[in-house]
């Protein structure tokens, strides 16, 4: 009765976030690699042709559990890493992210070796 019970709680609390966990070992942060997962999954699945995702912050938070500094951080780490890139646009003006699959193919394949 007791785990059926937590079962139903964890329904209610939202849906799970997943991510690659050799991403995690490879960019050597779960943070980055949950951050970077939605990203990925997130752009394969877009109707934009261009690849360029807007997502809000609080959108973030609520899918991926990672706070705003959070978010931050892993930008800030793959961007420096040349796998992010993020621009504004728009009125009002919002952030769009594109992940480059060339330099994650990259990054992936040094490690491979």
């Amino acid at each position: 009765m007791e785990a059926t019970n937590i079962f139903e709680k964890l329904e209610k609390a939202g849906k799970p976030a997943f991510y690659y966990t050799e991403l995690a070992k490879r960019l050597n942060s779960v943070r980055d690699a949950v951050f970077l997962s939605y990203l990925i999954r997130l752009q394969s699945s877009e109707k934009s042709q261009d690849g360029w995702i807007c997502k809000m912050i609080a959108e973030i938070q609520e899918e991926t559990g990672l706070s705003r500094w959070e978010q931050k951080t892993a930008r800030n780490n793959l961007k420096s890493l040349g796998i992010l890139k993020e621009k504004y646009a728009g009125l009002p003006r919002k952030l769009y992210f594109k992940v480059d699959l060339e330099k994650l193919k990259s990054l992936l394949s040094k490690s491979e070796k």
